[in-house]
């Protein structure tokens, strides 16, 4: 499996992805990714600004997440407290759903580790839905720990998990 930056004419098979992701996360019953955020400009922008990056095996792509390098949604921590440092962010993350327990999420997060590193940052930081028990169960796998609750542009609250690199 190889990780790389996401080319022009991959952008169907990302938004393939973004549906997907948006169809996992319905079925557990929950509202994130349902109301059009993110949307398919937003992966548009990230292809065209360099900031997606995709997992690919043999001419297809597994999986996918943006990767930036500052989010004012972190500024403040309820509940909770992300430690001072520089860091990388992780969004729009979504696994082809026959992909899903092939190591897809580990190898995203892996090259999130070595671009932070690259960039001088140590930690990573990500955040999801409370009722978004699959992806929790996948931080902490991935050695993500809980910082407490963030809340978005638009008011909603989401659980915030960071990732201290050696």
């Amino acid at each position: 499996m190889e990780i790389r930056k996401a080319k022009k004419d991959e952008y169907n098979e990302a938004v393939q992805l973004l549906c997907c992701g948006r169809r996992n996360i319905a079925a557990l019953g929950i509202d994130q990714w349902q109301n059009g955020d993110p949307s398919e400009s937003d992966i548009e922008k990230d292809i065209e600004n360099g900031n997606l990056y995709v997992a690919e095996e043999n001419g297809k792509l597994l999986g996918m997440c943006y990767i930036g390098f500052y989010e004012n949604d972190y500024d403040y921590v309820y509940w909770g407290s992300f430690p001072m440092g520089e860091y990388v962010v992780m969004h729009r993350v979504a696994v082809d759903t026959e992909s899903r327990g092939k190591g897809v999420f580990k190898a995203l997060v892996k090259n999130a580790e070595k671009i932070a590193k690259e960039n001088g940052k140590t930690q990573i930081r990500i955040d999801t839905h409370k009722g978004n028990s699959v992806m929790q169960k996948a931080l902490k796998n991935n050695g993500f720990c809980r910082s407490g609750v963030i809340y978005l542009k638009n008011g909603d609250e989401r659980v915030a998990f960071i990732k201290i690199l050696d």
